[in-house]
């Protein structure tokens, strides 16, 4: 069977269809918006945050990395491996806690997704500002 063309015949077009498929593949759009309950707070007391997800399309697995500053910390699963459906809005709360005197900036993420084939994945860091 080695050496024969007939089995690179049958696969071409199979293989022609991957090669097309996969360059038509857009990387997943997640969008994301940050809240924080409150913009100041005395050291050790809570905030709360609030970060609402949304896609234009499936994303079967999104990776989500809240990237906290050293001196805040959370309870709170992170990261996290979500499904996202279009039209869905999960949210998801994080209880911040200040354990060090400062002002810190928060909102910034890293998310990796796939999509329905596992060929393609994408990744990138992101940063939401309270709004």
């Amino acid at each position: 069977m080695l050496g024969r063309p007939e089995p690179a015949a049958l696969a071409a077009p199979f293989a022609l269809l991957l090669v097309v498929g996969l360059s038509l593949a857009e990387p997943p759009r997640v969008g994301a918006l940050f809240e924080l309950d409150a913009e100041r707070q005395v050291e050790g007391e809570p905030v709360e945050a609030l970060l609402e997800l949304r896609a234009e399309h499936v994303v079967h697995r999104l990776e989500l990395l809240f990237e906290l500053p050293h001196g805040l910390a959370t309870d709170a699963p992170n990261p996290r491996l979500l499904r996202l459906l279009p039209g869905d809005r999960p949210e998801l709360t994080y209880a911040l806690r200040c354990e060090r005197w400062g002002a810190y900036l928060v909102g910034d993420f890293c998310s990796g997704c796939r999509t329905a084939s596992a060929c393609s994945s994408s990744s990138r860091s992101s940063s939401c500002r309270s709004r």
